[in-house]
């Protein structure tokens, strides 16, 4: 639309008569409306069950959603996990718990050089208590001597 002049009108879609919604739609179908993008990615999720063996777990069907699956054996000490690859093939691991036997022994394993150490120790530590042990008694009569004697002067001096 243009005016009288032939120039084009700035206020080609402004009417005072529409409201402002109806000025804001129109407005807003001049522009490319965009598609909103959806950068969720979700992590898999993992689902859990309790198996006796491992052909009892390698049976067991597991969802197509990309979700892996865990199946603990108790027995075995072992874990399997079951899932879909990134190539789309099933992927079957075994996860098992290993116990060092050998580091076990070495800390239960007595060195001849720290026992006689120790023994030294205790020796030198019974030592002590029985010399704290005479300082007691030694003390303790004492107080009981004095405590005897200030008896003994003040009942002496009655009477």
């Amino acid at each position: 639309m243009q005016n009288y002049i032939g120039m084009p009108n700035p206020n080609y879609f402004y009417n005072p008569l529409m409201n402002a919604q109806q000025r804001l739609a129109q407005m807003e179908a001049q522009y490319p409306q965009y598609a909103a993008v959806n950068n969720n990615t979700a992590s898999p999720n993992v689902k859990a069950l309790f198996v006796m063996n491992k052909d009892e777990a390698n049976a067991q069907q597991v969802a197509l959603d990309g979700s892996i699956t865990a199946f603990i054996n108790k027995a075995d000490n072992e874990i399997y996990t079951k899932g879909l690859g990134n190539n789309g093939l099933l992927e079957f691991k075994t996860y098992k718990l290993f116990i060092d036997e050998n580091k076990n022994k070495d800390k239960n394993k007595e060195i001849p050089g720290e026992t006689n150490e120790i023994n030294e120790i205790k020796k030198e530590i019974d030592y002590i208590k029985k010399q704290i042990e005479e300082f007691k008694k030694d003390y303790y009569v004492k107080q009981q001597s004095d405590a005897d004697i200030s008896v003994n002067r003040t009942v002496k001096k009655q009477s």
